[in-house]
């Protein structure tokens, strides 16, 4: 019987630091382990920590609004429904009716009918033909979260440069940031916040966890 390869996939991230991170991701994940308080894996995840330099938040998938927009926003809707021939009525469903195999020709005819364009099926399942949503997203843009909400923190902040990183449930994975490059001023800023040891330590975490991930791989 030849042998069967398994081959794993998984997201940066996931298991700490790793060789692809580059100084400022090193640098966010030392300074969650710093001024972690005892919870598991603060370099994975981040901690919740600010001061007068920094804010550090995790990428919490629950988070809730917390300055009131959200409610606001619901209200808006309650008084702003689709009309009752708008796809996002009357598509929904007829996809219901529709056998699995043969839902995405179905989308494809719906979105035909309404001409709405395919766009490789991005959005099929919730578009909108009478104009609602569109008012939606111009009222949501003049009023938005408010900027200490916490679906709006970033994930981290340093003040002096205005530099915001925000993650995808770990330090590392779908990073974005704010600014396409740093200058040397305020790369020498950020990284004087760790030390080179502290820096050693989160690198060595992941290795650590690394090699207890792969041994356990290697039992399967």
């Amino acid at each position: 019987m030849p042998d069967t390869t398994i081959e794993f996939n998984f997201p940066k991230g996931h298991l700490g630091a790793d060789g692809r991170d580059n100084l400022l991701t090193l640098v966010i994940r030392a300074l969650s382990l710093k001024y972690g308080k005892g919870e598991e894996w603060a370099d994975k995840y981040g901690t919740e920590y600010e001061d007068d330099t920094i804010l550090i938040h995790p990428d919490y998938m629950d988070s809730e609004c917390s300055c009131g927009q959200s409610q606001l926003q619901e209200h808006w809707y309650r008084n702003h429904p689709h009309a009752l021939d708008c796809y996002y009525n009357v598509v929904p469903p007829i996809i219901e009716r529709t056998k699995e195999r043969n839902k995405n020709i179905k989308y494809r005819e719906m979105c035909r009918v309404y001409k709405i364009p395919w766009n490789k099926g991005w959005g099929c399942a919730c578009h909108c033909s009478c104009g609602v949503s569109k008012e939606a997203k111009e009222w949501i843009t003049k009023h938005p979260h408010a900027d200490r909400c916490k679906l709006e923190l970033p994930n981290f902040w340093h003040k002096p440069t205005g530099i915001k990183v925000n993650w995808y449930k770990y330090i590392g994975r779908e990073m974005k940031c704010n600014r396409e490059s740093l200058t040397n001023k305020e790369c020498k800023e950020i990284l004087s916040l760790v030390t080179s040891e502290e820096i050693k330590r989160v690198i060595d975490n992941g290795k650590k966890q690394a090699d207890i991930f792969y041994a356990l791989l290697s039992k399967i």
